[in-house]
């Protein structure tokens, strides 16, 4: 991907000088006029997400496999280009809601419409942050039926594809993965 050059923004939208690293102001600007630019740059924040996959979409519907090529010029993460377009996918534009962020939508696309619905309801009327309804949609995932362990009199043992996992607060995960059971036991650190 080459460099993008800076852009002298037209005077009828942002005035200034913009870089892909930044904005420089002109000499003259208002303050009524410098405090709309916040709003319409948080606006933009706020949007450019789903701008980007729609943008893939698009390109995907009107072009086929030459949308490939324009993506990956992009300069973006493989990563980043599934995971925009996973979300705009669960959320045609039609569901979208302009009073959460994308984040929020992200956090709950993988569940069932209904329960995307309810979780976005709650965001929107609670002002719940990401972080909140993070948490929330925890308890909205479904969760997989508990694997029958045949006692076996053998004390579980760490196998390939065992983990452990320390979390900042000194909450120890240890997941046990063999002889067809997974048994999870958290345990904390003691000072």
């Amino acid at each position: 991907m080459g460099v993008i050059p800076a852009v002298q923004a037209p005077e009828s939208s942002i005035p200034g000088m913009l870089t892909p690293t930044g904005w420089t102001p002109p000499p003259a600007l208002s303050y009524e006029r410098w405090a709309a630019l916040g709003h319409t740059f948080a606006q933009m924040d706020r949007s450019v997400g789903w701008w980007l996959a729609d943008w893939i979409l698009a390109g995907e519907a009107r072009y086929g496999e030459r949308f490939a090529q324009a993506v990956g010029e992009t300069g973006l993460a493989e990563k980043t280009i599934a995971n925009r377009l996973s979300v705009a996918r669960a959320f045609p534009a039609f569901r979208r809601r302009d009073a959460v962020s994308w984040s929020h939508h992200q956090t709950v696309a993988s569940l069932p419409a209904p329960d995307q619905d309810r979780l976005l309801d709650l965001a929107e009327k609670s002002s719940l942050s990401v972080t909140a309804l993070r948490r929330e949609a925890a308890g909205a995932r479904p969760r997989p039926a508990p694997v029958p362990v045949h006692d076996t009199g053998e004390p579980p043992h760490l196998v390939v594809g065992s983990r452990v996992r320390i979390n900042a607060e000194g909450l120890c995960t240890i997941s046990y993965i063999g002889k067809g059971a997974t048994i999870t036991i958290q345990a904390v650190r003691l000072p």
